[in-house]
């Protein structure tokens, strides 16, 4: 018996079906000792190959990843542009596969358009074109490039062009000025409800009762202001007609006497216009004395001015007093 080493150098292996294997791609080796050396695996992997042999080095796996028939390695070897980065894969397979981006549908990999041919500039190195980054002005420049060359602002810092942001209602410009009130120096929204403050005061959407160039809601929230009966109305804008410098509704309360036809008007604030027309006069005092006497429990009781539930010469006195127009 004589042992035989065979050789197989410099050859090809392409799409070779294996009986052993059942009739999958494979490379059957029997009866003899086999090296293999400087050979390519088209569509094979080196453990494909079944039986005893040894690999002496230099063999490539490639694939037909087109299935042209053609091992992408020579189509490689004989136009290299075929493959720009130098993987021996066919730049159309990878990007078909998703492996590779082509952002710009040029047929060649975002990488080479960059690094290897520079078709297509990356001045911001993110590693992909500049002609596939987001315009949202449509003017044919990237944002990021209309920002870093002052021709767009960019308040908020968001890489992204303000008249854009403004135009999608990402950012806000209640007064028109063009400028987003977000990036005002005076911008607060003390209310959260995505409105600046000054915004809400000059369209009526808050209100300022005391002034201060702060909407009320947010006196009353922040503790600046009370409000007492929570009316959403800081108390120091409540009626004081009295003017002793506590909201009528709070002598009310604490003195319950003080509005006793309980219309929540202090009696000594009320006009004694007893025909409600406006004006206090002889017709007045005629419905007075038309009255005269007790008031009926739980009716209307014009006449009673003072509200003491009687109608006397106290609410004739009270009509004379306050003779002429109500204010």
């Amino acid at each position: 018996f004589v042992s035989t080493t065979v050789l197989v150098k410099e050859c090809i292996f392409v799409s070779n079906t294996s009986s052993v294997t059942y009739g999958e791609l494979g490379v059957n080796l029997s009866d003899c000792n086999t090296s293999i050396q400087a050979c390519i695996l088209c569509n094979h992997e080196l453990s494909d190959i079944n039986g005893q042999w040894e690999d002496l080095g230099g063999n490539i796996e490639v694939d037909d990843c087109d299935s042209d028939g053609v091992c992408d390695y020579y189509q490689i070897v004989a136009n290299p542009a075929l493959d720009c980065d130098g993987d021996f894969k066919l730049d159309a397979c990878e990007i078909a596969g998703g492996s590779e981006d082509d952002c710009n549908d040029n047929g060649i990999p975002d990488w080479c358009d960059i690094y290897v041919y520079e078709t297509s500039p990356d001045l911001d190195e993110n590693g992909v074109p500049d002609d596939c980054k987001p315009d949202c002005n449509g003017n044919n420049v990237p944002d990021f490039l209309d920002i870093l060359y002052g021709v767009s602002e960019d308040c908020d810092e968001n890489g992204r062009p303000d008249e854009c942001d403004l135009a999608d209602g990402y950012l806000n410009d209640c007064n028109s000025d063009d400028w987003p009130d977000e990036c005002n120096q005076d911008y607060t929204d003390c209310n959260a409800n995505g409105i600046a403050d000054f915004c809400d005061l000059e369209n009526g959407t808050s209100q300022d009762c005391n002034l201060n160039d702060i909407a009320d809601e947010c006196d009353i929230n922040d503790g600046t202001s009370q409000d007492l009966n929570e009316n959403g109305q800081p108390d120091e804008c409540e009626p004081d007609c009295n003017n002793n410098g506590i909201p009528d509704f709070i002598d009310i309360i604490f003195n319950p006497e003080l509005d006793e036809n309980g219309n929540d008007i202090l009696d000594e604030c009320e006009c004694p216009d007893t025909n409600g027309d406006g004006f206090v006069d002889v017709n007045d005092v005629l419905i007075v004395i038309s009255a005269w006497g007790d008031c009926v429990p739980d009716q209307a009781c014009p006449a009673d001015v003072d509200g003491d539930g009687s109608v006397n010469v106290n609410d004739i006195l009270l009509v004379i007093s306050e003779w002429g127009g109500c204010e």
